[in-house]
């Protein structure tokens, strides 16, 4: 019944509903003009009026002001998906109330997708909350590239700049769109699928190695493809270090060789 609901909603908007006052705007413009203030004609052009607007909601896209009401907006988000839930964020750092929104679209029958910055796992309370959602059922990978903030059910997607964590939430100067345009919708779930297969995307596998940014001794997860902090690496365009990668002993190292002994932690 759910997939029915769901099959008509997107057809009805996509195809049908544009068809359906195509054709009646057609007739009115063929029929004559003087329609009396009580006959069916006057009142059908009334409802194809309601059903054009209600059609030119679903496709425009609202920009959404202020963290706090981004999240509202979020959580309902999260709470009404029934078939597909895809959350892509920087950080992630909830709080039970926020987790519970995504167990609601578990209990609803949602497969529930979340991919984070691999940084977001230098966080302990992170790694918790990822742990439990992946208890529930959830797919979750990371990224160290990955900064798009994404929400995205069956029926609407919010995109914006608020990360899913207290700081943004709470003390963040943030701005978001929302849609429910089934076209945006396709477009953004093969944006995100794209995010998925990158070559960078690895699952969650409940902790992450640590290694320490060259030039900064900054802790950042361990790559050696990436051995600079991303805010030291978009600062400057030098790319050598004085810190192992891996132990984080004073060290020549660069890009290429961010181990202290070379390609290989003298430590190993």
């Amino acid at each position: 019944m759910k997939k029915f609901k769901l099959l008509f909603h997107q057809y009805f908007f996509e195809y049908l509903l544009p068809i359906v006052l195509a054709i009646s705007f057609t007739g009115f413009m063929l029929w004559e003009r003087n329609i009396p203030f009580l006959s069916l004609g006057f009142w059908g052009l009334i409802i194809l009026l309601y059903l054009y607007k209600k059609l030119k909601e679903h496709q425009s896209i609202n920009f959404i002001e202020g963290a706090l009401e981004l999240d509202k907006k979020i959580i309902a988000l999260f709470e009404s998906a029934e078939h597909d839930l895809y959350i892509v964020t920087h950080n992630f750092l909830l709080g039970d109330n926020r987790l519970k929104s995504i167990y609601k679209a578990k209990d609803n029958g949602a497969s529930v997708s979340i991919l984070v910055n691999s940084e977001a796992l230098l966080n302990t309370g992170t790694i918790d909350e990822l742990k439990k959602l992946q208890k529930k059922g959830c797919d979750v990978n990371h990224n160290p590239n990955l900064h798009s903030k994404i929400y995205l059910n069956e029926r609407s997607v919010i995109t914006g700049s608020l990360n899913l964590n207290h700081n943004s939430i709470k003390n963040s100067l943030e701005v978001g769109n929302h849609t429910n345009s089934l076209k945006e919708l396709k477009s953004m779930k093969e944006i995100i699928k794209g995010y998925l297969s990158d070559e960078d995307t690895k699952p969650f596998t409940g902790k992450i190695n640590e290694g320490f940014c060259i030039r900064t001794k900054l802790k950042i997860p361990l790559n050696p493809r990436k051995p600079i902090s991303p805010g030291e690496w978009f600062r400057t365009n030098d790319r050598t270090g004085k810190y192992c990668h891996q132990c984080s002993k004073e060290s020549s190292t660069n890009k290429d060789s961010p181990m202290c002994g070379g390609k290989v932690c003298k430590n190993d």
